[in-house]
């Protein structure tokens, strides 16, 4: 089942420009060369005055200054004015943020070594959450820097040829004044097949074109486009030790739940708890908000056991090697031709939603 169309909210600002200098932003493919950018207090992308330039009273005298939002911060809207206007044009790590709506749960399928089925449960767990008693509008990101390969995965790229070449987070990116002014529709930019039931936004093709990508992009994007369009965001977010990613920071601000693959073994012990630490020291996310899952095959009750102590609680997927054989041959899900995964998968979907219902209630 193809998820419906979305709708496109009735008026949006103008998205980040594609390239940006000291003193001016413009558009650089558009019918009027070098055209400004029409300027939006709720995207704040000025850069940066040089210390001699002259400043105005008020918002204009801050917005320049205000480039990296910080989760949850300065969301009460004029009730805030005053610890705003307080901040007398000084460069923050404060913002206004974007017009709120109704947000999504985000959860982030975050570390592991390599083997632990990353990949497959980010699959598995967005089918289910599109497939539960909800009905959800889900949406699967691949945020892994070091090795994306949703896309591989799913059939989007099969020998060497991109058969979505759209549905990258570069390629997105350029076509946001296209999706801004409704000229083309944002489901139709992303990726899916009847058999997901959600759809798809791949990572960039390769390194320079994912450094292309700013936070300004990334920042418009979520406020104005994928939050209100979907209830649900599975972030593949690959392994974090090691990592200055600037998507893996950007989706920790904003997840409302992190899930853990881990296997029985010391090494996997150590790193999942590696990772929680760094969520922990990188996020508002606390290790109530975090779950790890495993491979059912493996020694479940030592791993219960070790991580227990560490405040994580551990939940077991079933493994069905034939089936996840015949899953793979197909490009589907397991979940979508094995009832046993699918019986599974939704149980961890709703874990995650009550912990991120709980998260939201405790205004992380």
């Amino acid at each position: 089942m193809q998820p419906p169309q979305s709708s496109r909210p009735i008026t949006l600002p103008p998205p980040p420009p594609e390239l940006s200098s000291r003193g001016s932003l413009t558009w650089h493919n558009t019918p009027v060369p070098n055209r400004p950018l029409p300027q939006h207090p709720l995207l704040l992308l000025a850069e940066p005055p040089p210390p001699s330039a002259s400043h105005g009273g008020g918002l204009t005298r801050l917005l320049p200054a205000w480039r990296w939002p910080v989760r949850g911060r300065f969301r009460g809207g004029a009730s805030n004015l005053p610890a705003i206007l307080g901040a007398g044009g000084r460069r923050s790590e404060f913002s206004l943020s974007a017009p709120q709506f109704p947000g999504p749960l985000v959860v982030l399928v975050l570390g592991g070594k390599g083997g632990v089925g990353r990949s497959s449960i980010s699959i598995d767990l967005a089918y289910a959450f599109g497939r539960g008693r909800e009905g959800r509008r889900v949406l699967l990101v691949d945020a892994d820097a070091a090795d994306p390969d949703l896309d591989l995965r799913l059939g989007a790229s099969r020998s060497g040829h991109d058969l979505a070449p759209l549905a990258r987070l570069d390629q997105l990116v350029l076509r946001l004044a296209a999706v801004q002014d409704g000229s083309r529709n944002l489901d139709g930019c992303l990726f899916t097949t009847a058999d997901l039931g959600f759809l798809c936004l791949f990572a960039p093709a390769n390194e320079r074109q994912a450094a292309s990508v700013g936070r300004e992009h990334l920042d418009y994007l979520f406020d104005h486009l994928l939050q209100p369009t979907f209830q649900v965001i599975v972030v593949d977010a690959g392994r974090c030790l090691g990592l200055d990613s600037l998507a893996i920071r950007f989706w920790l601000e904003r997840a409302s739940a992190v899930l853990l693959p881990t296997a029985s073994g010391e090494s996997h012990q150590r790193n999942c708890i590696r990772t929680m630490r760094y969520v922990e020291q990188n996020s508002a996310l606390r290790r109530g908000d975090c779950l790890a899952v495993t491979n059912a095959a493996c020694d479940l009750r030592e791993l219960r056991l070790q991580l227990s102590q560490q405040g994580l609680e551990v939940m077991s997927l079933p493994w069905i090697p034939k089936a996840a054989h015949q899953a793979e041959a197909r490009q589907v899900p397991l979940a979508h031709i094995d009832q046993r995964m699918l019986s599974a998968s939704l149980a961890l979907a709703d874990q995650l939603s009550r912990i991120g219902a709980r998260s939201s209630i405790n205004g992380r």
